[in-house]
C-alpha cells in the first residue's frame, strides 16, 4: 500500500467519524426542539386551564348574585 492510499483511508475514517458526530448533533437538536415544543404545549395547556378557572369563578359569582337577588325578592 502506498502512502496516498493510506491517506485516503484515513480521510475516509475521519469522514465516517464526522458523519456520526453530525448525526449525534442533529439528534440533540431534535431533542431540544422537542423540549421547546413541549414547553409551548404546556404553556397553552396552562392558559386554557386558567381560562376555565376564570370562567368558573365568574359563573359562581353570577350565581351568588342571582341567589341574593332572589332572596331579597322573597323577603319583600
Amino acid at each position: 500500500m502506498g502512502r496516498e492510499e493510506r491517506r485516503e483511508e484515513r480521510g475516509e475514517k475521519r469522514r465516517r467519524r464526522e458523519g456520526k458526530r453530525g448525526e449525534e448533533q442533529s439528534r440533540e437538536k431534535r431533542s431540544s426542539r422537542e423540549k421547546t415544543r413541549e414547553k409551548g404545549r404546556e404553556k397553552r395547556r396552562e392558559k386554557r386551564r386558567e381560562k376555565r378557572r376564570e370562567q368558573r369563578r365568574e359563573q359562581e359569582e353570577r350565581r351568588g348574585k342571582r341567589e341574593r337577588r332572589e332572596e331579597r325578592r322573597e323577603k319583600r
